[in-house]
């Protein structure tokens, strides 16, 4: 009977799969220095000028408005957002610095969480800052959480309770 694999020797120079890890993530970690976060990296590259996120267990519906500093109605939309979906991403919104006003109203599918906020909000960079609207009451003790930000790293003291919202 022939042995099967008796006569290979294993190839010079071969790289095995943990050194292409290693080597990748290398790599990662030089392109990323001076970032803070590998996640800011990637969130800064994904989001757009307004984002609303579903942080409930249930599907949301409800409805979405934006009104820029000279009363134009940049968005009148209606939500119906999966949980931790990104449906709720709006590009192109945020296009002058000053006052705009936004009214957030949402229901979970199941009729188990619900709110809304209506209030001014100051954008100062259009080029940079994010609007960003949480539903529900998973990261913060409101139903609506409504924050501009330039870095989604400044949510973390509306993330941890700190009285901001």
């Amino acid at each position: 009977m022939e042995s099967i694999g008796s006569d290979l020797a294993p190839v010079r120079g071969a790289v095995s799969r943990r050194r292409v890890l290693a080597m990748g993530t290398g790599a990662l970690a030089v392109a990323t220095a001076g970032c803070t976060r590998l996640s800011e990296l990637v969130v800064d590259r994904i989001v757009g000028d307004v984002n609303v996120f579903n942080t409930t267990d249930e599907p949301v519906t409800g409805s979405l408005t934006l009104t820029d500093p000279s009363g134009e109605t940049l968005l009148d939309t209606e939500l119906d957002l999966t949980p931790d979906g990104d449906d709720g991403i709006y590009e192109d919104t945020l296009t002058t610095a000053g006052t705009y006003a936004i009214s957030v109203l949402f229901e979970t599918d199941d009729g188990s969480a619900s709110g809304g906020d209506s209030r001014t909000i100051e954008v100062s960079d259009p080029d940079e800052e994010h609007v960003v609207v949480f539903l529900g009451q998973t990261y913060t003790d409101q139903p609506v959480t409504i924050e501009v930000v330039e870095d989604f790293a400044e949510l973390e003291g509306t993330i941890e309770g700190d009285g901001r919202s």
